[in-house]
């Protein structure tokens, strides 16, 4: 016990022997005690980068001024060394049995320093650098974090007698220290440290010197813990909802999609998902904030892997006592479509404009995003099949809602009918199956806050893919985002659930219906057949068998007929 009382009065002194090379092997023991993570020297490398280049957040801000000596101190405290051999079998835990002492006397003192009233300006220092080895402790992280705003972005705290003051020595570098212990030991998630990653969530900087590094201490904060991902995706969104929005919100989020492209996506997708289970009806505020977060992460999301969280069935009980199931599913469908559309980029627009006036430019993006829409729709209509039956059982009209070609409709513009503005069912009703395949009527995806905005909707198009088959008149204007949205290949596994589905008869979906829409998704795809796309593989014989079982005549179940 006593040599880590000596340890704490010297770091909060003058640090004689603690920061002395020649007592390492002495101090590196007795830090043994307080169980911290301290960052190797390649984390802190990358933090020099980060702070002379600044390629991160909004404004500049000149390198705080440190000596030669400070910067070297705050190196032999911070930075871990490779050890020998026989510096590592010196190396012990040595404190064991005292360990619930040496952290009370810790605490105690560090209480104590940071209840006293004083100036920022008269702040040692030297207790952040305590702090810094010290945060081991949850306790410790909890009190250091609810202070680190106000020291990371102090002007000129810590002015010494001695020292001009461009020169004087000041609390941003260890602070900055501090900022990375603080993340690369919230390694618990239990209250304390969820405590912690929510202060850390509002601390609020704006020069890039300090954004930089805050990002990079970020990184070290998901890699903790498995479980801090989640929560930090989840406070940021919840943040940005709330009247106290952190400008510095899309940058966090951006480092969480960059640090995990499958995990992030998802843990985004369960937050929409809590959203749109409240009382209140979030569809639009999901709507815009979905937007935003694709506009400032420039589109670097695996919409796939998005999409998929989306769908993914939740066992919480807000889930099961969910007052509104039809409206979750309904609303979640509608952001399953947003989100495919989201993926149209400047660079896939461009080529879809490219490839209509018959020039090959960028091919290989604009298939790459065609084979991305494909795989969303087979992993939507699963869903459909498997997951929302099981949530809410939904009217026929809510399920399917055709307004495609029938054998009993003309295929004319100028005639009332299924193609045309007059559609038996009215373009408000909820729809799940041809929305999200991109068959229903284009008013349906822009009601809500009329987004693709017009400059997108202005472009001729044909709603139903049929290409110029039976057409009487020109079809009317069309969503440009939703032409590229439709005209993609089709799955296998696509084609066979809904074949599959039409085979159902818990599901609304008639087999008629089912050979409507799958007639209509082939001839859609084939309209896009070139050299380099394969708009459809057929490998299972199970299919064949699926289509004829579909052309099965099936007398209707609600007329007698007679005995014989």
């Amino acid at each position: 016990m006593a040599p880590a009382q000596v340890y704490i009065e010297d770091s909060l002194g003058e640090r004689i022997w603690v920061d002395s090379p020649h007592c390492k092997t002495f101090v590196d023991n007795i830090q043994t005690a307080f169980n911290t993570r301290m960052p190797p020297r390649s984390v802190l490398l990358q933090g020099e980068v980060g702070r002379g280049t600044g390629d991160l957040g909004a404004g500049s801000s000149p390198h705080p001024s440190l000596t030669e000596e400070e910067d070297s101190q705050t190196e032999l405290l911070i930075a871990e060394e490779k050890l020998s051999p026989e510096q590592e079998g010196q190396l012990m835990p040595r404190y064991e049995e005292l360990a619930e002492s040496v952290e009370e006397y810790v605490l105690d003192m560090l209480r104590d320093q940071l209840n006293r009233r004083q100036p920022i300006d008269n702040v040692s220092r030297n207790l952040l650098r305590l702090l810094t080895s010290t945060c081991g402790y949850k306790e410790v992280r909890l009190l250091a974090v609810q202070k680190l705003e106000m020291w990371l972005q102090n002007p000129k705290g810590g002015l010494c007698v001695g020292h001009t003051p461009s020169l004087a020595p000041q609390l941003t570098r260890p602070a900055q220290d501090l900022l990375m212990s603080v993340c690369m030991n919230c390694n618990t998630h239990g209250s304390e440290d969820m405590d912690v990653i929510s202060h850390l969530i509002k601390i609020r900087l704006k020069p890039k010197v300090l954004l930089n590094h805050f990002m990079l201490c970020i990184r070290e904060l998901l890699s903790a813990h498995k479980d801090n991902l989640g929560t930090t995706i989840k406070l940021v969104i919840f943040n940005e909802l709330s009247s106290a929005r952190n400008p510095n919100n899309m940058q966090v989020l951006y480092t969480a999609l960059q640090h995990s492209s499958e995990l992030a996506p998802k843990f985004l997708a369960m937050v929409f998902q809590d959203l749109l289970t409240n009382k209140d009806d979030y569809l639009r505020a999901s709507r815009a904030l979905l937007r935003e977060i694709i506009k400032q992460t420039k589109h670097e999301i695996n919409f796939q892997a998005f999409c998929l969280g989306l769908m993914q069935e939740r066992k919480e009980p807000q889930y099961l006592d969910m007052e509104f199931k039809e409206r979750f599913v309904v609303h979640i469908t509608d952001i399953l479509a947003i989100s495919m559309m989201l993926g149209i980029t400047a660079q896939v627009k461009e080529a879809g404009i490219a490839w209509d006036k018959g020039e090959k430019r960028n091919l290989e993006v604009l298939r790459s995003f065609q084979n991305q829409i494909a795989a969303i729709q087979r992993d939507t209509v699963w869903w459909l099949h498997t997951v929302v039956p099981s949530i809410s059982k939904l009217a026929p009209k809510d399920y399917v809602h055709w307004c495609g070609p029938g054998p009993h409709s003309p295929l004319s513009w100028d005639q009332p009918g299924p193609l045309t503005g007059a559609c038996p069912i009215p373009v408000d009703s909820s729809s799940l199956l041809h929305k999200v395949l991109f068959t229903e009527q284009p008013e349906t995806y822009y009601k809500w806050d009329n987004w693709p905005p017009e400059s997108d909707r202005n472009l001729m198009g044909d709603p139903t893919g049929v290409g110029s088959l039976h057409r009487v008149t020109p079809p009317p204007p069309r969503s440009f985002f939703l032409r590229l949205c439709s005209e993609v290949p089709i799955l296998e596994d696509t084609l066979m659930r809904i074949l599959v589905i039409g085979l159902s008869r818990e599901l609304p979906l008639g087999p008629a219906d089912a050979m409507e829409l799958a007639d209509h998704l082939v001839k859609r795809a084939a309209a896009v057949q070139a050299d380099d796309v394969e708009v459809l593989k057929v490998g299972r014989t199970q299919l064949i068998d699926a289509v004829l079982n579909l052309c099965t005549y099936h007398h209707p179940e609600n007329i007698q007929l007679p005995p014989g």
